[in-house]
């Protein structure tokens, strides 16, 4: 197993506790990886096995080629992290199986898409990459205060017991007790894309699923919901639809605007069901053209194709 096949390993498996915290660190803990692995380009996926291609590029990937069925429900992967001292705890992510034929499988790697790996893990060259960035910037200035802090004296043990008795009263927003919230007449809606590479989608799974064991099923889904998004990378963009009014202003109708959803829910008690995600021609420009739409289910409901019609309509699709 070469060095960047443990990080991007570590990365994507590591944790499912959704704290903030917890990701700051492994930014620090990939980076000490990845200064010794040198590694200056993007992940050369032929040097990968194939059981691995299908987990990481399922993550990273939306695949249209492969329509009915292309979003089945999720399973976890083999446990995978920090296996010594107090977070050595399993740590599982969720993964769609909509990529499981990956053309890099067949030796015909895909160009990589902006805001994916390439500026959030890897950077163009070492040292360079958002992780980074993020990692360190957060240990030098906000635990450490002290600018000329070394990543490579980081320790997870150590340094994570000391980010979280400094900081994580404010930043560690794991607490699934959400009873006050709801008494005020609180509605909550997340969301998250399958395809991000800054933070691992099984985050807010692990939390989602943390508040209906703490305030039980019924009673979460009466004012919580959780939308999964194929193909969308970190909060946009992405190969799958990925345009639903997550901008936070309302700016559409309740079904395919989520913010207009969350309005009308709090507004009017009305629920939201399905969401409709919009991919357009060219990026974030509505006005270039619908390329394709489809639907997003409250989780854990997953889209399936009804067989027949066009695939990038969400109408030939059922939330089940």
């Amino acid at each position: 197993m070469t060095i960047l096949h443990f990080l991007i390993r570590e990365w994507y498996l590591a944790s499912s506790m959704g704290n903030f915290i917890f990701s700051l660190a492994l930014c620090v803990f990939l980076t000490l990886g990845g200064a010794a692995a040198g590694q200056t380009q993007q992940p050369d996926w032929t040097a990968f096995d194939e059981e691995t291609m299908r987990h990481y590029q399922a993550l990273l990937r939306f695949d249209t080629t492969d329509p009915p069925g292309n979003e089945k429900p999720a399973s976890r992967l083999p446990e995978a992290g920090p296996r010594k001292g107090r977070h050595s705890r399993k740590r599982v992510v969720r993964r769609t199986e909509s990529a499981e034929r990956c053309s890099a499988i067949e030796g015909k790697r895909k160009q990589a898409e902006p805001n994916g790996w390439a500026p959030w893990i890897t950077g163009a060259q070492p040292a360079q990459s958002l992780m980074y960035a993020f990692g360190t910037q957060f240990f030098k200035n906000m635990i450490f205060n002290d600018a000329a802090w070394d990543f490579n004296t980081f320790n997870l043990d150590r340094d994570m017991k000391i980010a979280e008795e400094k900081a994580g009263a404010d930043l560690a927003a794991v607490d699934p007790d959400l009873k006050a919230f709801k008494a005020r007449g609180g509605k909550l809606i997340l969301y998250h894309g399958w395809s991000d590479a800054a933070i691992p989608a099984g985050h807010v799974i692990s939390y989602y699923e943390s508040v209906q064991k703490k305030m039980g099923q019924k009673e979460t889904s009466e004012f919580v919901r959780l939308y999964m998004v194929p193909g969308m990378q970190h909060c946009a963009g992405g190969a799958g639809p990925n345009a639903f009014g997550q901008a936070g202003v309302p700016a559409g109708d309740a079904q395919h605007d989520i913010a207009a959803a969350l309005e009308r829910w709090v507004e009017e008690g009305a629920a939201p069901k399905e969401i409709i995600a919009t991919k357009f021609t060219s990026g974030a420009n509505s006005a270039s053209g619908v390329l394709r739409t489809r639907p997003l289910c409250p989780y854990p409901q997953t889209a399936s194709y009804k067989g027949s019609g066009s695939t990038d309509d969400a109408a030939n699709f059922v939330c089940k």
